[in-house]
This record gives C-alpha cells, sequence and structure tokens, in this order.
C-alpha cells in the first residue's frame, strides 16, 4: 500500500522530473567548453621531460631532407605502387638500415561477382638500439598521401602526395642512426594510400588477420611497439603544426603523448600548435567569462565529439589504437612560410629524445579526455556526466512507465511476450538493412534504388508489424485488466536507450552525446502521452498514427540518409561509401551501431505511435 502511494504520487512529476533531467544534460553540454571545466596542460610522466635535451638536427640534415624531397617530388611520384617501393626500399637499404616491403590488398564485399579491392605497396625499415635487444620499439611514420587535398582537384578528392613528409622521415633515419643514445628500436613506416597502408601493416604487425586481409607477412619484425609519431608535410613550408589524435571508436592516446609534444613543438622547435587543422584556433589564452575563448573552445570540442561520433579513421594515427599503441600525427598547415624542415626536425628529434627515456608504457595520465585548446583539457569525471544525465531520465521514465501499468485497481496483466517480439523484429530489420548496406561498392556508385527501398522498408514495417501483434492470438484476459501494448513497448524502449547511451559514454563519448540528443526527442513525446490519463481522441485517430508514425521514421538517421541521397544523391552516396570503407577496411563500428542499434529504437517508437 505504501508502495503504491509513492508510486501514485510520483506519476504526476514524471514528465517534470523527466525534463529536469534531460534540460540539466544539454546545460552541462553546453558548459563543457567553460573555462571553469577544465584544467590546465601538464605532464604526469616525469621520465619523459619534454623538450629538455639538446637538439643536433641542423641545416645539412635539411640539405638532405631538401634533397630526398626532390626525389619524391621529380622520380618517386611517377612510379607506380611496387616501383616507388622498390625505390624507397632502396634508400633505406643504401643507409645501412635493413628495411623491406610488403603487399597487402584489401577485398571489399559487394553484391557483384568480383570484389572492388584496395591494394598498396607499404616499405619499412628498423634501426635496431644499440644498448638493448629489441624488447620495446617505436615508430616513425609517413603515408604516401596527405590528408591535405590538391588545390586543382578537390571536388574529386584527390589528396597530395605527403612529399616532404616521407622525404623528412628519410632524412631523420639517416640522422638517427648516427648516435648510440637508443634505448629502443626505431621503425621507420612509409606506407602506401593515406590509413589503409598503415592499417595493414599494423594488423601483420600483431599477428591479427582481417577476413577481407590479403597481406605479406613481414620478413622483419622487432619488439612491442609503445609508441607512434606520424609525419604530413605535403607543402613546401608552413606556419602551424596541427595535432591529429583521434582514434577509430572514439580511442585516443595517453595524454602525457599529447601534452608532451605541444610542449616540445613550441619550445624546441619553436613552432605554434594547433588542434587539428584550423589554424583560426591558435593563441587560445584562457580566461574566465572570455566570448571567444569559449567559442573557439566550443569549436574544438565539438570537432573531437563529431570525430567520435563517426568513430572515423581521419588518418594513419588512428589505426594504433586497438593494439594499445599512443599515436599522434604532426600535420604541417601548408603555408608560406616561416618554418620548415629546420623546425620540424628538431622537433621530431626532441619527441623521440622524450619517447627513448620511457621506462614503461605510458600509462600515468588520461586515455579519456577532450581537448578544448591545446593548453587545456576536460577530465572524464567532469564531461561524462552530460549523456548520463539524459540516459537517466530514459531510465526514469522507462521504469515509471511500467509502474503506471500496476496501479491499484488498473491493468494487471502485461503483454511483455509482444513488446519483446516487436523489439526483436525491429533489431532484425535494422540488421537485415546493414546486410544490404554491406552489398555496396564502397569505390563504386550507391545503387539508384537504395535509397527508395530504405524508406519504404522503414515505412511500412511498423504498420506491418502493429497489425501483426495486435490480431495474434486474442487473449481470453478482459481488455480492462491488460496494460496497453504500446505502453509496455514505450517502457522497454527507454530502459534500452538508457542503456545504450551509458554503456556507450565510456567507450566513445562523442557518439554518446550525439545519441542522448537525438533519442530523447521521439521517446519522450510519445511517452508523455502514455503517462496522460485521457488522451485526446484526436491523438488516437488512425490518419495522425500513420502521419505520427512516418514523421519519425524519416527523422532517424537512416531514413534522413534516404531523403538526402534522393535530394543530394551524390553528397549522401559519398557519406556511405566512406562509412562502408571505414567499417570493412578499419573496423569502425558507427556504422553497425547506429543502423542495429539506433534505428530499431525508431522503428519500436514508430510501432508504438500506431498501437
Amino acid at each position: 500500500m505504501k508502495r503504491q502511494a509513492v508510486i501514485n504520487r510520483l506519476l504526476p512529476l514524471v514528465p517534470v522530473i523527466r525534463s529536469i533531467l534531460v534540460l540539466a544534460g544539454i546545460v552541462y553540454t553546453a558548459l563543457l567548453p567553460a573555462h571553469l571545466l577544465s584544467r590546465g596542460h601538464y605532464v604526469s610522466e616525469n621520465a619523459l621531460q619534454p623538450a629538455q635535451v639538446n637538439t643536433y638536427w641542423n641545416w645539412a640534415d635539411v640539405h638532405i631532407a631538401d634533397t630526398y624531397a626532390d626525389t619524391v617530388n621529380n622520380h618517386w611520384a611517377t612510379y607506380d605502387n611496387s616501383s616507388r617501393a622498390a625505390a624507397i626500399q632502396s634508400a633505406f637499404m643504401s643507409l645501412g638500415i635493413p628495411s623491406a616491403t610488403q603487399r597487402y590488398t584489401f577485398h571489399l564485399p559487394t553484391s557483384s561477382a568480383s570484389n572492388s579491392t584496395i591494394s598498396g605497396t607499404n616499405v619499412y625499415a628498423i634501426l635496431q638500439a644499440p644498448k638493448t635487444d629489441g624488447a620495446e620499439a617505436l615508430v616513425l611514420s609517413a603515408s604516401w598521401l596527405s590528408r591535405a587535398f590538391t588545390e586543382t582537384d578537390q571536388s574529386a578528392s584527390q589528396r597530395s602526395i605527403n612529399n616532404r613528409g616521407v622525404a623528412i622521415v628519410l632524412a631523420l633515419a639517416n640522422y638517427l642512426k648516427k648516435y648510440s643514445m637508443w634505448s629502443k628500436d626505431i621503425i621507420f613506416l612509409i606506407s602506401d594510400g593515406y590509413s589503409e597502408g598503415a592499417q595493414a601493416w599494423v594488423d601483420s604487425y600483431h599477428g591479427f588477420g582481417q577476413t577481407n586481409l590479403e597481406v605479406e607477412p613481414l620478413s622483419i619484425t622487432t619488439g612491442p611497439i609503445w609508441a607512434t609519431l606520424n609525419i604530413d608535410y605535403p607543402y613546401h613550408s608552413f606556419s602551424h603544426v596541427g595535432l591529429f589524435y583521434e582514434g577509430a571508436n572514439g580511442h585516443l592516446p595517453n595524454l602525457d603523448f599529447l601534452n608532451s609534444a605541444s610542449h616540445i613543438l613550441k619550445h624546441a622547435g619553436g613552432i605554434p600548435v594547433i588542434l587539428h587543422s584550423d589554424a583560426s584556433l591558435a593563441e587560445l589564452r584562457p580566461a574566465p567569462f572570455d566570448l571567444d575563448v569559449y567559442i573557439r573552445a566550443a569549436r574544438n570540442l565539438a570537432h573531437q565529439l563529431v570525430l567520435g561520433a563517426g568513430g572515423r579513421v581521419e588518418g594513419p594515427e588512428a589505426v594504433w589504437g586497438r593494439y594499445r599503441v599512443d599515436a599522434l600525427t604532426f600535420f604541417a598547415v601548408p603555408a608560406e612560410g616561416p618554418h620548415g624542415f629546420h623546425s620540424l626536425g628538431r622537433a621530431i628529434e626532441s619527441t623521440f629524445r622524450s619517447l627513448n627515456n620511457l621506462l614503461e608504457r605510458f600509462h600515468q595520465s588520461f586515455f579519456l579526455y577532450i581537448m578544448t585548446s591545446v593548453e587545456t583539457f576536460i577530465t572524464v569525471g567532469n564531461y561524462l556526466a552530460a549523456p548520463i544525465l539524459i540516459s537517466a531520465g530514459m531510465t526514469f521514465t522507462g521504469l515509471l512507465l511500467w509502474s503506471y501499468t500496476s496501479g491499484k485497481g488498473g491493468p494487471t496483466t502485461r503483454p511483455v511476450g509482444k513488446a519483446a517480439l516487436a523489439m526483436g523484429v525491429s533489431h532484425a530489420v535494422g540488421g537485415a538493412i546493414f546486410v544490404a548496406l554491406g552489398q555496396v561498392d564502397p569505390l563504386a556508385s550507391i545503387p539508384v534504388t537504395l535509397p527508395g527501398t530504405i524508406l519504404l522498408t522503414l515505412l511500412t514495417v511498423p504498420i506491418l508489424l502493429s497489425l501483426a501483434i495486435t490480431s495474434s492470438a486474442p487473449s481470453t484476459t478482459s481488455p480492462n485488466t491488460i496494460a496497453p501494448l504500446s505502453t509496455i513497448l514505450l517502457c522497454f524502449t527507454n530502459l534500452l536507450s538508457g542503456l545504450l547511451i551509458s554503456l556507450t559514454a565510456t567507450l566513445n563519448f562523442g557518439l554518446a552525446v550525439v545519441v542522448s540528443l537525438a533519442l530523447p526527442i521521439p521517446l519522450f513525446l510519445l511517452s508523455s502521452h502514455a503517462l496522460t490519463p485521457f488522451p485526446s481522441l484526436l491523438y488516437h485517430s488512425t490518419p495522425i498514427k500513420v502521419i505520427r508514425s512516418s514523421l519519425l521514421l524519416l527523422t532517424n538517421p537512416i531514413g534522413l540518409w534516404a531523403l538526402l541521397a534522393v535530394i543530394l544523391p551524390r553528397t549522401a552516396g559519398a557519406w556511405l561509401r566512406t562509412a562502408l570503407r571505414d567499417w570493412q577496411v578499419f573496423g569502425t563500428a558507427t556504422l553497425p551501431l547506429v543502423v542495429t542499434l539506433v534505428v530499431p529504437i525508431w522503428i519500436q517508437v514508430a510501432t508504438a505511435a500506431l498501437l
């Protein structure tokens, strides 16, 4: 009796409590860029000693790097993959460093008889440390293609050649081999393509065989890799160095690596540092109540959230996290000066001197954080509350919907089986859509019938599902003692959504924020009506139900993509091809998670709207 009295008192407050929790989560998210929640940059690992060593990279080494850059531009850029790899291998061998090549092919499954493929040839060399037996290793890498696009053909997504990135790796191989201070082996890697070559190489190095990857085994190897520094330098000079650090599926390198690198770039190389490649965000100076600082911090935060939500591999630095390797990219932002090989070479040398001091893997600092500027970051304890508050609102709504169906003198029988069946069918439909998307060739145009087929499926499944579960096996129980099926379905859907957001928040904060901001809209609109004692007759009329269900379905991620494909087929096709390629080559989980978990929740809500 007391329990029921408490429930009866809480039921009228459910919309208010839920709204407060969701509003608190949204406000907290908006406050994240504020300096109040951020902390200043510091290095936890004392052994790193960033920028505390003398560097000896000089203008003679710059001349060698310039010579390599001319060779890349005038000769290697005209070669095919195999010939270019052989030339780069010969360059390493001429330095007296053991080198080898590795051919790879990614097979991309499609519905056609012949699969599309992505092929290339990696080149790598290993400088053995004179003081150890190869128990640990560091990687200095450069991909053949840059994240920058050519100015003449950007519409065709043609990437520039990372000519000076390749050149400085070769020049540093010539330079670093002169010294005996190294306590770790140094691997020099020139990966083919942009990111796929690095993915093939790191998979092979760690003995992980993707089912669609055909790769040559590595003929020379060394010990476990602790850290990787990738160099992206496509233009003759640069103004800033952008730090790219986001990995696949929201993985981040240890914050000590990021902070040490930014400190070294500024103090050993004399180079302005930014996050990513937006030079307008340089020289950010946190100060209370500074609107400009807040806006720029919000832009940095939004950039990291979007990258995390997409789970994409934005560069070679993103492929290492799966194997517990901290990776970072120095991107030389193209400009007419004032920096070049001299300052960048000194910064790379100092970075490797710091990494060489490590006695164990990075572990002391944070692995979960958000960078609001080069100098400030938000710890996991400060940002995690944002999606958790919203998920709490969803969980609270689900529990109260369940309690609502067991009031005194009210419904006593809950159609749990039918609600579970509806949820199972919706996730099966999501799985079927994902399988259908997986048959699209990421290297070709999408089928013109695909968007229409997806829209038709989304619109018809809830109608057929609602008809099937309401007409199946009529119960002998009096209708007055059976809880509304729509209420039970919304109850389970709210609980599932809260669980999904809570779990995702600790694994991929960006994705959790996007999902937590999108899911409450359809769920709370219908849940509010389910908790209303006397809903209007107009709300329950069949035409309104169909319209409401259709609008809900068209606003889910796949529905929006299908609509975009009708209006802007080229843009929508490029997005889908990129998502499929990331899934098939790099194993990113955003596409399968959204299609098989998030989209079915929309189907469940649309089905509840029809009941």
